[in-house]
């Protein structure tokens, strides 16, 4: 059987880790289980696994999270940082290196995995976006380069604006009435840990007064379902998935099917 931390592989045995990086030699071989937690990443993160009807991705916690609770993805003002190119070394069509200048600052790797896209400016270059690889840290004022996967498909001139994004998987946090949703915890996870985020398929989660099997429901407090159309929010929030149970009483547990990611 394939290891769990290849593209829909389906391995959930609790025998290691897997060296996928190549660098840290002292990890057994093996995969992660759903039910394990690690403090160092063993796959990369929004990787992909699917066991029978229930899908996973990859995750960083930031903060803790129980066991059945919803998670967001991360809100930290950083992700949506602002960042303009520099003029002395404007990326050309099929360049992998984009030189920015960072109007915050940026740890190394911060946005490693993550995005960086075309915001504003020349009207045939917004829309673009580029999956980043790696960079080192860059100060705030001061500029750095971005090492991408993909190729620039549209030369990028300094007037453009550009926005990056973390991986959506990095930093996912306990849910709430705010933010995008980003799954259920399979099991309990210590912040800075990594994990497998449930994000589609029949799950028990901590629900909030869901009245009816078959409801849609949200993301509420404290990292509970609710549904979705009702309450101050109702009909402004992201459907998560539905309820399977016909009850299911506040602050208790309860069968949902998530539909977040397939």
């Amino acid at each position: 059987m394939a290891d769990i931390t290849a593209f829909q592989a389906g391995n959930v045995s609790d025998e290691g880790k897997e060296n996928w990086r190549g660098d840290q030699v002292t990890a057994p071989q093996g995969g992660q289980s759903m039910f394990q937690t690690s403090s160092v990443p063993l796959a990369e993160l929004g990787s992909r696994k699917v066991v029978g009807d229930r899908v996973f991705r990859y995750a960083k916690a930031s903060g803790t999270l129980a066991a059945g609770q919803g998670a967001k993805l991360s809100q930290n003002a950083v992700l949506n940082a602002q960042v303009n190119i520099t003029a002395v070394a404007n990326p050309n069509t099929g360049d992998r290196v984009i030189i920015i200048t960072s109007s915050t600052n940026l740890a190394a790797d911060r946005f490693a995995e993550g995005y960086i896209f075309v915001q504003s400016g020349t009207a045939a270059n917004q829309g673009y976006s580029y999956r980043i690889k790696t960079h080192a840290s860059i100060g705030s004022g001061a500029t750095g380069a971005l090492t991408l996967y993909d190729v620039i498909q549209k030369p990028v001139i300094s007037t453009d604006s550009l926005t990056l994004l973390t991986n959506l998987y990095q930093d996912v946090t306990l849910g709430d009435a705010t933010g995008a949703p980003a799954g259920v915890t399979p099991v309990a996870v210590v912040s800075s840990d990594y994990f497998w985020l449930q994000t589609w398929g029949p799950t028990p989660a901590y629900c909030s007064a869901v009245a009816t099997a078959g409801n849609m429901l949200k993301i509420s407090t404290t990292g509970q379902l609710a549904d979705a159309f009702i309450g101050t929010d109702a009909q402004n929030k992201a459907v998560v998935g539905y309820a399977v149970q016909p009850v299911c009483t506040a602050s208790q547990l309860g069968m949902v099917f998530l539909t977040i990611a397939p």
